[in-house]
């Protein structure tokens, strides 16, 4: 910023200018793991080679953690209360938001949310902020979704939770190389979405 300034070149920001398409591209990959929808298209594509169980699940009346209330949080908060949801927030300062029923604590957030969206910048405070132990204090078949940042997450802790069945669907919309390198351990799970930071567009 202050060597910008010093030599005469403008910065703004456009605070909330991605928040509508993000949000929808956050509740796209909710819908589509809640409902297997990538499963089924492949199931009719290629039915001789793709077997899974195809039943969904309802998310009407449950329950919604967004990790961030700022614009993005906002609008997934909005889309899931026409889901009649229960809608969780964690942030920095622990203020009331529009939009979310409870502001709680992040261990709160976890124990009671089917599905927990994270929509925080990546900063010293938040890199690994989900890892093994955050994991462990969800819902058995919670749905996670990260369109923020992929280091906000473990990997190798959504690998682990994957595993357990303690996540039905991880989905994860981040900087992420395209096309993933062939060894990326997310390629070997049905139930792992994985996009190039396109939220946004």
């Amino acid at each position: 910023m202050i060597a910008a300034k010093n030599h005469g070149i403008s910065i703004s920001t456009c605070v909330g200018a991605n928040a509508e398409a993000v949000a929808e591209y956050t509740w796209a990959m909710i819908l589509n793991l809640a409902k297997k929808l990538g499963q089924i298209d492949k199931n009719v594509r290629q039915p001789s080679q793709l077997k899974y169980d195809l039943q969904g699940i309802e998310l009407a009346k449950k329950t919604i953690g967004i990790l961030g209330t700022g614009n993005i949080g906002v609008k997934v908060a909005q889309i899931a209360k026409a889901f009649g949801m229960l809608v969780l927030g964690f942030n920095k300062s622990k203020s009331p938001t529009r939009c979310f029923d409870q502001i709680v604590n992040l261990e709160t957030l976890l124990k009671n949310s089917d599905v927990i969206s994270v929509h925080l910048p990546l900063t010293p405070e938040t890199g690994g902020l989900i890892g093994k132990k955050e994991i462990s204090l969800m819902k058995h078949g919670v749905i996670v979704i990260n369109t923020a940042r992929e280091k906000i997450v473990n990997k190798q802790a959504v690998i682990e939770g994957i595993h357990q069945g303690k996540i039905y669907g991880y989905g994860l919309d981040a900087d992420i190389s395209s096309p993933a390198p062939s060894k990326n351990p997310y390629l070997r799970y049905k139930n792992i979405l994985i996009t190039t930071h396109n939220g946004f567009n």
